[in-house]
């Protein structure tokens, strides 16, 4: 009997010391990946939100670098998440509040601070008799769903005087899953009346898309979970979700972008925005930089005012060398953050009817766009 316990204590033991062995050589791995990925500017900076998908993390530097469009530059976040400095919730008095709404071109993707239109605008709309602050909304694959949830359960609290919804073609993409980019999400359905049924809230892994992405992703415990907190677990399964898909035929064969019920979606969504803001009394505008979006004109409220500049970045990059558009054709560089701001800035200071005007044309002439130090 004893001789049976001596082995099953000594069993234990080795599978203890096994345990933590692997225990400290998954730490190891981990912290290994953690100083790789800060080193070499590709580690994550959200964290799971059951409300809206994903925020970012709070009092957080994060580098970026990219080799294609390339770049090198560091984030600041706040302690709310937001990039831009900390405000307090209640405005000052004599303050004005701009919160801007937006996806990663919003939040400025591969553009340092100070350049991108929220730190602009920001220091730009100061005069020597009042302070404009503005709050950064905006987040890296957000759709117009997140971003009318995010101005409900952060927006309003700020007490915003104007609100700037930035546009992008996948917006339309977005607002049809409840799992888009790798990522849960929640999604807002039409019902039979135009009502929005909000759906997947609180957020989980959930419909088509995020089968496919769990069939192909490494079959472990616990997976979804790693995969908000662990560098080492995202960087193996970026590689093993790409070599089981290219053997994987078939999948998830997605929407059309600019399809009836998307389009239909996006223009109840953003009336929801707009009827939120009315019912408080703050103006509303979108800006949007997109030939995609220019030439379908998919927006067809025509009681809010639109900022459309896809024609003033063409004609920048038509007469001169530094690029509007990052050369993915879809984010904004800094000389495009520049000339959002400059637009946006403008049609404030000159256009007294601008919050109430129906539409509001762009210049035939490009801005000249300040410097982008």
């Amino acid at each position: 009997m004893r001789q049976h316990d001596s082995r099953a204590t000594a069993i234990a033991k080795n599978l203890l010391a096994m345990l933590v062995g692997l225990t400290l050589t998954l730490g190891l791995l981990e912290g290994a990946v953690r100083v790789m990925a800060s080193t070499l500017g590709v580690s994550p900076y959200m964290q799971y939100d059951e409300t809206l998908g994903w925020t970012a993390l709070p009092n957080t530097t994060k580098r970026h670098r990219n080799g294609s469009p390339a770049f090198d530059v560091s984030y600041e976040l706040n302690a709310y998440g937001h990039r831009g400095p900390t405000y307090a919730r209640t405005k000052p008095a004599g303050t004005r509040r701009i919160v801007l709404l937006g996806d990663s071109v919003g939040f400025g993707w591969g553009v340092d601070e100070g350049q991108h239109l929220a730190a602009l605008l920001d220091t730009g709309l100061d005069t020597p008799t009042g302070k404009t602050e503005v709050i950064n909304l905006s987040l890296s694959g957000y759709g117009t769903d997140q971003q009318l949830l995010r101005l409900r359960s952060e927006g309003l609290a700020f007490q915003p005087d104007l609100v700037i919804l930035q546009l992008t073609p996948n917006d339309f993409d977005e607002i049809q899953y409840a799992f888009y980019n790798q990522k849960p999400k929640p999604h807002f359905v039409l019902g039979t009346n135009g009502s929005l049924e909000l759906r997947n809230s609180p957020v989980r892994s959930e419909g088509p898309q995020a089968l496919d992405f769990a069939a192909n992703s490494i079959p472990l415990p616990f997976r979804e979970w790693l995969g908000w907190h662990s560098y080492a677990y995202n960087l193996l399964n970026e590689q093993y979700y790409r070599v089981s898909r290219s053997y994987r035929r078939g999948g998830v064969r997605p929407y059309d972008r600019f399809r009836p019920e998307s389009v239909a979606l996006f223009n109840r969504l953003v009336q929801e925005i707009k009827v939120t803001l009315d019912e408080r009394h703050i103006p509303l505008l979108v800006v949007h930089a997109a030939k995609e979006i220019s030439d379908r004109q998919p927006l067809r409220n025509p009681g809010i005012p639109l900022l459309d500049l896809s024609g003033t970045f063409a004609a920048w990059e038509q007469t001169h060398d530094e690029p509007a558009m990052f050369s993915d054709g879809f984010h904004w560089a800094p000389r495009g953050h520049h000339i959002v701001a400059d637009a946006v800035m403008e049609a404030l200071r000159t256009r007294g009817d601008l919050l109430t005007t129906v539409r509001v044309q762009e210049s035939a002439a490009p801005p000249t766009g300040r410097p982008a130090s």
